[in-house]
């Protein structure tokens, strides 16, 4: 057994933490560091002791190269310099921290050790954990930048925490009491690939570059030096193997390449391991170990924890040090994976040059194969599965027919990875047939059904595969539809339309309008105005209109798919999209099967007189839309008569929001506020109960005029309308009502249709829309005198 002072402080070695380790965490963590603090201050003590179990690593010169171990050996070290300081004896700490590859940290560290003992021990001052942060961040040598790094902030957390743990006049003197095993790889039994090296430029070797030296380790290690499988990993992975990163790369005119290969093999690990349900690759003695390393509680969470880290979308580098106490890179593991790289390079040239349109998000000038096969996405990755399966299983059948079945499945369901066991079921299934297609004519929904493929997918493709097969003709129709990014794959829409056996002719013209509805125009004019579209829509619909309850609000659906009020799914949804059939068939009837913003417009002319209900408003009114697409197109529909427009999130007193019908009424006014005259202004009012108002000014008094429509019955004959004075500053309520009223009575006290309100004057009676702009217009006509 070992202690930090005879392998440290007694031979003077610095302690280097290589490019590879990620930042020093344990300090950010203050459920598990003060916990450890006050274990290793004990036993200093005498109170107890602490095996703090193996520490791997390797010496170079002067300096300890940890690959497991580093966030206790950081704890350790800013735990002797801080009680060494403490007792003024800083000259007998020899141990320097280094690190490779973060400069804010290195150089922090060595200012650290030259200053901290002035820091503790300055005169009159007693050091206490609130005050060591900011003492040291305070100093003259510390440089502001620090505060930035991670690695540094978690540094002056922990010092904290020493701290508050080391107060009074204990001694710690007992650092026997603080003992790990010692394991040196140059000597133990790895090989010098296994930890950073330093090439002759003194530049730290890349992770790939030492997962690479691992992964050739173990190949030897599973085979043996001269079995073929050894032979033609050695041959492959620095050629073909090699060449297949260097032609899918992301950047062309950067040289490096190391990214799109870990993120590559960590991806083949997640195909494999889900494949076996991701378990079985950490044995049960190393669960403590990997535990504590992992910082995770649960043994029985270890398998997950290390899953998720090489699955996240900024590439979470695993230690090689954890590494070797798995079992990820079995035997098994590079079998498969021989022949699944072999695969992937025979079809990678048809990939890039398919004619198969996938949603991916990334930049489309970077190949296919790139943006496939070099993400962390899951969707991308069950891609990959799907296509070494096909490599594996059915290679003879058509690729091509392969890789769009694969984009239209897991392009269109919520858990793609769920799928990686289902995906490769059908392709074996698939091995004896000319083609993905076969499989699925020839057999029922009942024969392929999935629990993990949504059986809706799966009976369309059926449709689909007895129509492709049926006659080449179907190609060009379905692929068109099925290419556009919108629908990406799923057309189920179509088969709800026209059947499970369509007329040609009839399905060329349904797609041809549904492809120019949801496509995206070169210029932005030609594209389809959703709002536009929304209006025509609501011609064709019950007094229901159409949408998605979402939460309390309605939706009018959103362009993003992946939603569960998208647009993609409404038009997919059999209850639902009859609305969309009756449109696209009044456009193929009347309008040539084309589809333009003029002719949705046009349609809307033409159906709309015939709308007497709520839907009026939607229909002849664009501002609602644009009042509603703040709030993504959220409206509040509570009755036919009762509906409110959503601005924000929420809807209510406490946020602004509008009620439908008193917002049509603003919006006569707002298209003619040119020609209100007579010195009146119009706007509206979003919060408590909304309204149409106008405002004069006349002298030193401002008249108001509130119109709006009542909620509460069933009629649109139900707006009302208040006129009064706006109060004066500090004005009591008494003398307000009394100089508004008074004001208002010679101009209205004996209009019988008028009586006093709180304020002023109202209507004695609600009245229609028409009517009210009567009494507005009336109003606002009056010649208000001084």
């Amino acid at each position: 057994m070992e202690t930090f002072e005879n392998v440290f402080i007694d031979k003077k070695k610095n302690i280097l933490i290589p490019a590879l380790q990620r930042d020093y965490v344990q300090g950010g963590k203050s459920d598990v560091i003060i916990a450890f603090l006050k274990k290793l201050l004990a036993a200093l003590k005498g109170e107890n002791s602490v095996d703090l179990n193996y520490i791997y690593g390797a010496f170079e010169k002067d300096a300890f190269v940890p690959i497991d171990g580093q966030q206790r050996l950081i704890t350790l070290w800013l735990l002797h310099l801080y009680l060494f300081c403490k007792q003024r004896k800083i000259n007998d700490f020899p141990v320097e921290l280094h690190f490779a590859s973060r400069e804010f940290a290195d150089d922090f560290s060595i200012k650290l050790k030259e200053n901290l003992g002035s820091v503790i021990n300055s005169e009159n001052l007693e050091i206490n954990g609130e005050q060591i942060e900011k003492r040291i961040t305070n100093t003259s040598w510390f440089l502001v930048g620090w505060k930035q790094d991670t690695t540094v902030q978690n540094m002056l957390k922990t010092l904290t925490f020493i701290a508050q743990e080391c107060t009074g006049a204990d001694i710690y003197i007992h650092f026997e009491n603080i003992t790990f095993s010692f394991y040196d790889i140059k000597t133990g039994g790895l090989t010098d690939d296994v930890y950073i090296k330093m090439n002759g430029r003194g530049r730290p070797l890349s992770y790939f570059e030492n997962l690479k030296s691992y992964m050739d380790e173990k190949v030897v290690k599973h085979f043996g030096e001269n079995d073929k499988i050894t032979q033609e990993w050695r041959e492959k992975i620095d050629n073909e193997w090699t060449d297949f990163f260097w032609e899918n790369r992301s950047d062309r005119k950067n040289g490096e390449i190391d990214e799109e290969q870990t993120r590559f093999f960590y991806n083949l690990l997640r195909i494999f391991w889900a494949k076996k349900g991701k378990k079985g690759f950490v044995n049960d003695e190393n669960k403590k170990d990997l535990s504590f390393i992992l910082e995770i509680g649960e043994t029985n969470d270890i398998e997950n924890e290390i899953f998720s880290r090489i699955s996240k979308e900024k590439i979470s580098y695993l230690p090689l040090y954890i590494l070797e106490k798995t079992e990820l890179f079995s035997k098994d593991f590079f079998v498969w994976a021989v022949k699944a790289f072999d695969g992937i390079c025979n079809v990678s040239g048809e990939i890039n040059t398919c004619e198969i349109e996938f949603d991916f998000d990334v930049n489309k000038t970077h190949c296919l194969c790139n943006r496939i096969f070099f993400s962390h996405e899951s969707r991308k990755v069950s891609i990959v599965s799907a296509i070494i399966d096909y490599c594996l299983f059915c290679k003879e059948s058509k690729f091509h027919d392969w890789l769009r079945f694969t984009r239209n499945v897991l392009c269109n369901i919520d858990s793609p990875e769920k799928t990686i066991c289902s995906i490769e079921k059908l392709a074996r299934q698939t091995s004896e047939k000319a083609s993905i297609l076969d499989t699925l004519r020839d057999k029922n929904l009942k024969e392929i059904s999935d629990d993990n493929i949504n059986d809706e997918i799966l009976n369309e493709e059926i449709i689909k595969a007895k129509l492709l097969t049926n006659s080449q003709k179907w190609s060009k129709s379905i692929y068109i539809l099925e290419n556009n990014r919108y629908f990406t794959g799923k057309i189920k829409f179509m088969f709800d339309f026209l059947g499970d056996s369509p007329d040609m002719q009839e399905f060329d013209n349904y797609a041809t309008v549904m492809n120019d509805i949801f496509s995206k125009k070169k210029e932005e004019k030609d594209t389809i105005d959703i709002n536009l579209l929304s209006r025509a829509l609501l011609c064709f619909t019950t007094d229901n209109g159409y949408g998605y309850q979402i939460g309390s609000n309605w939706s009018f659906l959103k362009l993003s798919k992946g939603e569960k009020n998208s647009w993609k799914r409404y038009i997919n949804d059999s209850d639902c999209n009859n609305d969309i059939k009756e449109l696209v068939s009044y456009i193929i009837k009347y309008h040539n099967w084309t589809v333009t913003n003029e002719v949705l417009d046009n349609i809307i002319k033409s159906k709309s007189p015939a709308i007497s209900d709520w839907r009026k408003f939607f229909i002849a009114y664009k501002g609602v839309w644009d009042y509603m697409n703040k709030s993504e197109r959220y409206c509040r529909r509570n009755s036919n008569f009762d509906i409110g427009l959503v601005k924000g999130e929420r809807y209510g007193e406490g946020c602004n929001h509008a009620e439908l019908r008193s917002y049509c009424l603003y919006l006569d006014y707002k298209e003619n506020e040119c020609n209100l005259g007579n010195g009146w202004k119009s706007n509206f009012y979003e919060r408590e109960h909304t309204c149409l108002y106008f405002e004069k000014e006349i002298s030193n008094k401002i008249i108001a005029i509130d119109a709006y429509y009542e909620v509460g019955k069933d009629t649109e004959d139900n707006y009302k309308l208040e006129i009064f004075l706006r109060p004066f500053d500090n004005e009591s309520e008494g003398d307000y009502k009394v100089r508004s009223q008074d004001y208002l009575k010679k101009y209205l006290g004996a209009n019988n249709y008028y009586t006093l309100s709180d304020r002023g004057y109202q209507l004695k009676l609600n009245y229609s829309k028409k009517d009210i702009k009567k009494a507005i217009d009336y109003l606002l006509e009056v010649d208000f005198l001084e």
